[in-house]
């Protein structure tokens, strides 16, 4: 569907036909925009490995690595230098038990983790020029916009309806007399919430990486 399909489905649902109408294209696009990076956030729904800039990054001498923001989660590595080995998430406390001083040691590298919006890779690597290439999940590229009525969610088909639950709860959210309605609001939260199940926390997501890392056995970096 496009995005002005989408805007049309809202507004027979919300029975928003008047002149004005109670809520602009911009404010829907806005709201179907939120409503596909949440439902990524919940259900993991777009795997990248090729995306330049995402999943695969020209990288140098440093150690750590700035990833792409639209990034949710990285569950591989590799490096170009290093063809078909897969680097190992080694989480910095296993680290600290295990290695004393990795912080400080340079080489090619065998590990990493991440931490925010950063991977750190382990040892430093010393090669002036590699690619890395991730493996990760993530929110749109290009979000939705008022602006190009012609583009689709990025998200599968099947999909692209239940956006319309998270739109009108945010638009019935809004704090305005002529569309504040909160049971509304409640209700259609609880439908995108069941389609996509529930916002995981930032906690629970690095625990998962970390159930993901292998244990570390001594280290010959």
């Amino acid at each position: 569907m496009t995005l002005s399909d989408l805007i049309a489905a809202f507004r027979t649902e919300a029975a928003d036909q008047a002149e004005p109408p109670l809520w602009s294209d911009a404010e829907i696009a806005g709201y179907l925009a939120d409503a596909e990076s949440e439902a990524c956030i919940r259900a993991r729904l777009l795997f990248d490995e090729s995306s330049p800039a995402v999943a695969v990054i020209g990288i140098d001498t440093a150690a750590w690595v700035a990833l792409d923001s639209s990034i949710i989660d990285v569950t591989r590595a590799h490096l170009a230098s290093s063809p078909g080995r897969l680097l190992a998430q080694c989480p910095p406390e296993v680290l600290d038990r295990q290695w004393w001083g990795w912080e400080t040691q340079t080489g090619p590298p065998t590990g990493y983790y991440v931490i925010g919006n950063r991977l750190r890779l382990i040892p430093q690597p010393t090669q002036a020029s590699d690619t890395l290439y991730l493996s990760v999940y993530r929110t749109p590229l290009v979000p939705l916009t008022a602006d190009d009525l012609d583009a689709s969610p990025e998200i599968q088909d099947p999909h692209h309806l239940r956006l319309l639950d998270w739109a009108l709860y945010r638009a019935y959210s809004k704090r305005d007399i002529d569309t504040a309605d909160m049971t509304r609001a409640n209700g259609y939260r609880l439908s995108f919430v069941e389609h996509f199940g529930p916002r995981p926390s930032a906690s629970a997501i690095r625990k998962q990486a970390e159930k993901r890392a292998p244990v570390v056995r001594p280290i010959h970096f």
